[in-house]
């Protein structure tokens, strides 16, 4: 939420923000942080929400193949 807030009030300030990119964090195999749980689907559907409310004439993407489970 705060970083959200920090990007709104960034694009306010200087209105150069053209779009928001709501990544998940997954932990990858042969890393320090492959044990680490990802984020859930639901708190990342719930960032992606209030960052469409935060910000409602900012183009907000969520690509889908940063989120589907690993094969």
């Amino acid at each position: 939420m705060d970083t959200l807030l920090a990007i709104r009030e960034l694009h306010e300030q200087y209105g150069h923000v053209q779009e928001v990119i709501v990544q998940n964090f997954r932990g990858q195999a042969g890393y320090s942080d492959a044990a680490l749980a990802g984020t859930a689907l639901g708190d990342m559907l719930r960032t992606v929400a209030v960052a469409r409310l935060l910000m409602p004439r900012m183009n907000i993407q969520a690509p889908p193949n940063l989120s589907a489970p690993l094969l």
